[in-house]
């Protein structure tokens, strides 16, 4: 069973790299981590299970070394899970940084991946509805269940314009993020929609508090 439960995650997130891939190429989806220009990211993280609340962060730290290779260090810390990474990855190796990202740590895997999948919740609505803008309104019906993608707003963060996406399912907010296609992640992400969250999780929050570039 375990090994069948790893195979399933492998391919998940075989998919989820390789659409990231095509959709940033044509310009429909966000950025992806770029070791060239990233020094610094930490993120604040929020998560509400049945045990309570519990805050943590997340930290990457680039450091550029010899032949185009840079150091990576992530830190993960969510109330008493902590652990730390480090390895070495060439330019644009995004791969590299996903397996050490979802493999390293099961927790920090438990917070990433609903991540990555309410950004891939936006594809078929910047596909068909094209860019998104203030006053952005999208829906789609399936199964009975409407799907409902909105911007409300916009504002600036780290020097780059952001909107205010919520994602509604009949009707009732199910993710609600700060999102620009110039961050890897959400500027803020917070998630309640239990078909997204892992197993036990009530709603997770996470925002990008400190980002420094080469």
């Amino acid at each position: 069973m375990f090994i069948k439960s790893k195979i399933v995650l492998l391919f998940i997130i075989i998919c989820v790299f390789s659409l990231h891939s095509i959709a940033y190429s044509q310009d429909l989806f966000n950025n992806t981590l770029n070791l060239n220009t990233l020094k610094h990211q930490k993120y604040f993280i929020r998560q509400e299970d049945k045990e309570g609340i519990t805050e943590g962060s997340l930290t990457i730290d680039v450091t550029p070394q010899d032949q185009g290779k840079y150091q990576v260090n992530i830190d993960f810390l969510l109330g008493n899970n902590h652990f730390t990474n480090s390895f070495i990855a060439s330019e644009d190796d995004h791969q590299n940084l996903f397996n050490n990202l979802f493999f390293s740590n099961p927790m920090a895997m438990a917070i990433v991946m609903p991540v990555f999948a309410v950004q891939f919740m936006l594809l078929p609505a910047t596909l068909l509805g094209g860019e998104f803008k203030e006053g952005f309104l999208w829906s789609s019906k399936e199964d009975d269940e409407e799907i409902t993608i909105q911007v409300s707003s916009s504002e600036e963060r780290f020097g780059y314009k952001a909107y205010w996406v919520e994602i509604l399912k009949d009707k009732q907010m199910a993710v609600r993020m700060l999102y620009s296609k110039e961050a890897p992640l959400p500027f803020v992400v917070e998630i309640m929609d239990s078909d997204t969250l892992n197993e036990g999780q009530k709603s997770l929050y996470l925002e990008l508090q400190e980002w420094e570039m080469n």
